[in-house]
């Protein structure tokens, strides 16, 4: 027995999968339950209570890949817009423990536990009168093999959040497995984070508009080994075309560390010769990875669910997530014949040259600009001598 938020879970003994004092191998227990994972939760839950003060329309939960169902009961425990969820694992023995989990928090009559493969449990819901109006996508790996039947499952103007935890691959790392699971290329770029998230989002965005749904990205970020992003779905064909209009590519620039988003027209006229030649990764999403307006929703709705989940919605808040990828502390010093500047100077030489610029929550240590490498190292070389 464990708690999380206002739940009390039942689960495998987690110390029989502990791998050392910060780290565990969910993967092997007999149920999947990962405590490491509490803020992915913890901003869940956030998200929940925002689109509940956005609308007062009650919210039907899907979530195909439940585990012990803590996510479901706590959605349904601290969420006053949660009306029913659906809790579904093929695990039976993880079915046994959603059911007793239910129990034990009183939701029972709220949550309704099935034992079925994730996609055929989606493609259940379907049907107009069966959908979602959220749909949490968690799983141990890639989110790719769910993404059709998840967008399938939900209502217009239903709610999309999914986990990927393959965070290498779409890092660059494995090129040939990012071609498989994505159908995107990319090798390991100094922004890689942020190219991982947009290579997650494309995946998303081009999965909705094989069925004519428009998805847009409303926050994402990244923590410890995954990536999360949120999206709102809407059914409508023009929706889709907007969305897929900003998928695109990056291409790194000749002669520099900086890069460039390119549409498809672009790496058409690449191919053809009339541009020079650059190497090129993708396809990705190119635009602003994050609604400000919901972030700062975000920020009021959603505060308090706990002092982790409130510091890093603060990060998704700042976040310049229409800037393409962000500089690296150890590529500028680099630059700067291997002296390093603090964070804060670097900030402040680069806005003094009139560039906008600012912190990114994929890296501490690195800063968002909106301009080219030489452009940022040339800022950073004006004013007083690098010691």
């Amino acid at each position: 027995m464990t708690s999380e938020g206002r739940a009390q879970i039942e689960v495998s003994k987690l110390e029989t999968y502990r791998s050392s004092n910060k780290e565990y191998v969910p993967s092997k227990a007999p149920v999947f339950y990962n405590p490491l994972m509490k803020t992915n939760r913890d901003i869940a839950v956030a998200f929940l209570r925002t689109i509940g003060s956005i609308s007062e329309r009650k919210v039907v939960v899907g979530d195909p890949l439940a585990g012990v169902g803590v996510r479901s009961v706590r959605f349904l425990l601290e969420t006053e817009v949660t009306d029913r969820a659906f809790s579904n694992d093929l695990n039976k023995r993880a079915f046994e423990l959603i059911r007793r989990n239910a129990k034990l928090n009183r939701v029972g009559r709220r949550l309704h536990a099935s034992c079925n493969d994730a996609n055929v449990f989606l493609a259940e819901h379907s049907e107009p009168g069966e959908r979602f109006s959220y749909v949490d996508i968690d799983p141990f790996g890639s989110p790719a093999p769910f993404l059709d039947n998840a967008v399938m499952s939900l209502i217009h103007g239903g709610y999309l959040a999914v986990t990927a935890t393959d965070s290498p691959v779409l890092c660059g790392l494995f090129p040939n497995k990012m071609r498989l699971m994505y159908d995107s290329y990319c090798r390991k770029l100094p922004c890689k984070k942020e190219i991982g998230v947009r290579v997650l989002i494309g995946a998303v965005v081009r999965a909705a508009a094989r069925h004519e749904i428009g998805a847009d990205p409303l926050i994402c970020y990244a923590e410890r080994n995954y990536f999360r992003a949120y999206f709102r779905l809407h059914r409508s064909r023009s929706k889709a075309l907007s969305a897929v209009g900003s998928i695109g590519y990056v291409a790194s620039r000749d002669g520099d560390e900086g890069w460039e988003a390119m549409s498809c027209y672009d790496l058409a006229e690449l191919n053809a010769g009339i541009r020079p030649k650059k190497a090129v990764y993708g396809p990705m999403w190119t635009s602003a990875y994050e609604d400000s307006l919901f972030a700062s929703r975000l920020a009021e709705g959603g505060a308090g669910v706990s002092p982790e989940s409130d510091a890093l919605i603060g990060k998704v808040r700042a976040e310049e997530s229409d800037i393409l990828g962000y500089y690296p502390h150890d590529l500028l010093a680099k630059a700067c014949g291997g002296r390093a500047l603090p964070i804060v100077e670097i900030l402040n030489r680069i806005r003094k040259a009139g560039i906008r610029a600012g912190r990114t929550l994929f890296d501490p240590s690195a800063v968002k600009a909106q301009a080219s490498f030489k452009e940022v190292t040339d800022a950073l070389s004006t004013g007083p001598a690098i010691p």
